[in-house]
């Protein structure tokens, strides 16, 4: 389920960032990195150098995991020793899915990279200026969460809104604006729902509970469900 989840958001962010800058868009990881891709070149023989190259990598882990999953099925079961191997084999697809994942969002977003002096973020929701209204993010994919600062950005409206994030979209989210904030982990997402902190609440494509909207709806918080 994990290499799933993952290889599925690694497609969603690599074909809207295709469709942004196109496949031919070059892969530098900067000054520092001497090995841009390990796990894609250790497993796939392939050297990426561009953003379409990553597609015919998540394209191998889409298939590999079918053939996975078929493994499964009634009538196909082999010895122990065949399904520690499809274990083995599952992880080993979930660490090339999560590589084009991050490769095509430092490429796409201008993450920082090989960069020492990357600012430090504030976390807690005692870090979040209240004052202003709120924009809570999460869920898993920074498509959502930089598009949204970029309109801010445009319009100048970011000096007049908080932006903070629960889960993997805050991580990201940070990487591409230092004034974003870490509110907290998934493991206590109903309870920054619940706190009423947030004005808006943005969910993208993972780690979202589907009771959102009601539990949103208790503390009037107002909720925008992004991609699928």
């Amino acid at each position: 389920m994990g290499c799933s989840a993952h290889a599925a958001h690694a497609g969603h962010i690599l074909e809207f960032l295709i469709e942004r800058h196109g496949p031919d868009k070059k892969i530098d990881m900067g000054t520092f990195i001497e090995l841009e891709a390990p796990n894609i070149r250790t497993v796939t023989g392939l050297k990426p150098e561009t953003l379409g190259d990553l597609k015919t990598v998540i394209e191998y882990v889409y298939k590999e995991i079918t053939h996975l999953l078929d493994s499964t099925h009634f009538g196909q079961e082999g010895s122990y020793l065949d399904y520690e191997s499809k274990a083995l084999h599952a992880s080993m697809l979930d660490h090339v899915g999560m590589e084009v994942a991050d490769i095509a969002q430092i490429v796409g977003f201008d993450f920082p990279t090989s960069v020492a002096d990357t600012p430090m973020i504030d976390m807690g929701w005692e870090a979040v200026d209240k004052s202003k209204p709120v924009i809570l993010l999460v869920g898993h994919n920074p498509a959502t969460s930089c598009t949204l600062i970029d309109y801010l950005r445009e319009n100048n409206l970011y000096d007049k809104v908080e932006v903070a994030g629960i889960c993997c979209t805050a991580l990201e989210t940070t990487r591409y604006s230092d004034r974003a904030k870490i509110v907290g982990p998934l493991s206590r997402q109903l309870f920054f729902i619940r706190s009423g902190i947030a004005d808006v609440i943005m969910t993208d494509e993972q780690c979202i509970r589907t009771d959102m909207p009601i539990e949103a709806d208790k503390v009037d918080s107002r909720v925008i469900a992004c991609l699928d």
